[in-house]
């Protein structure tokens, strides 16, 4: 649980966390993101994109389809290391990377609810957090493709089938 504290802490799962700032903080329903300089609404808006269209175990077309789109346009090669799944490698030239891995399947639940980014696919629902996972990477990928240089390569994987 997050809650707003002050301007410049949040309480984090009963501890206070000090921040710089109050800019550094956005809030989407669900979530609380502390991100320097990124742009919440591309954040909300690609998580709610992908709740809206949860898949289960390793049948994960529309959300592969989403994030290959997002990533092809980035300084980056995509790749599939597998059915239902993407990687994104961003490379700084050195001999070693480091990898970030995002959940994607969702839970075999009936969403309910009226929210306008409600699941669109009958009894499957992102129930676990995983459409905000894809959508942290995808903002990581964002930041990355804008970076000049970096002391490692980074690996950033979409990984289907955790929850089965």
């Amino acid at each position: 649980m997050v809650i707003l504290c002050k301007k410049n802490s949040i309480i984090l799962d009963k501890t206070q966390v000090e921040i710089d700032t109050a800019e550094k903080i956005v809030y989407n329903r669900e979530h609380l993101f502390y991100l320097r300089g990124c742009s919440p609404l591309q954040i909300i808006t690609d998580r709610r994109n992908l709740h809206r269209i949860p898949e289960l175990e390793l049948q994960l077309p529309k959300t592969m389809e989403y994030l290959k789109q997002a990533l092809t346009c980035l300084n980056c090669r995509v790749f599939a290391p597998m059915d239902s799944s993407l990687a994104a490698f961003f490379d700084f030239g050195a001999d070693h990377a480091i990898a970030f891995r995002a959940d994607c399947d969702a839970l075999p639940i009936q969403e309910q609810g009226d929210a306008g980014f409600i699941s669109t696919h009958p009894g499957a629902m992102h129930a676990c957090g995983h459409d905000g996972h894809m959508a942290i990477a995808l903002e990581l990928a964002r930041r990355l493709s804008r970076k000049k240089t970096l002391r490692h390569n980074v690996l950033i994987l979409f990984q289907p089938g955790e929850e089965s």
